[in-house]
């Protein structure tokens, strides 16, 4: 099994470290208290908690508290900057994989690939706004009707059912 490396977490030297297994420790300090003196902080692992649906942890620096991505905190201790126009890819397409092995910076091109490689691209049902089944969106392409007619019936609008007609959606059905 490989060891677990910890780096210092860019920008919060000396308080934040995170592994390359993707996890992230508050590291060991001294710090200053509201009414005067200072309290020692333990070393410990934060827990990361879901936002807008990759995992991150809440740092703090100077009073300051901002939220980052644990992919994003792993690749630029282990990788470095993202560079201009690139984004975090997860190879094996598992948000929920944060090790560097599974982690590299991508165009949004190779990310939206990895994505239909994968089988992770939300579209159709898989859409969170999605109202309508596979099933639903056959029957609109077959049916003989207005789109009034079928808006109606599917309970959507006119101007959805004829970018439905033109392909403009749900395009993966045949």
């Amino acid at each position: 099994m490989p060891e677990e490396i910890w780096k210092p977490v860019v920008g919060y030297r000396g308080s934040y470290a995170v592994s390359n297994f993707g996890r992230v420790k508050s590291l060991q300090r001294d710090c200053k208290r509201g009414g005067g003196g200072y309290r020692v902080v333990p070393e410990k692992i934060l827990k990361p908690t879901l936002w807008a649906r990759y995992w991150s942890v809440q740092l703090s620096a100077r009073g300051i508290v901002e939220r980052r991505r644990v992919h994003e905190l792993v690749l630029t201790a282990f990788i470095g900057p993202r560079p201009r126009g690139k984004r975090c890819c997860h190879n094996d397409g598992n948000r929920d994989n944060n090790e560097l092995t599974n982690l590299r910076w991508g165009t949004h091109s190779e990310n939206e690939a990895d994505k239909q490689n994968h089988g992770t691209v939300a579209n159709g049902r898989r859409n969170g706004n999605s109202k309508l089944t596979e099933d639903e969106v056959r029957q609109i392409l077959r049916s003989n009707k207005t789109q009034k007619q079928i808006a109606l019936e599917f309970g959507c609008s006119q101007a959805w059912v004829s970018r439905l007609q033109r392909r403009e959606v749900w395009r993966h059905i045949k």
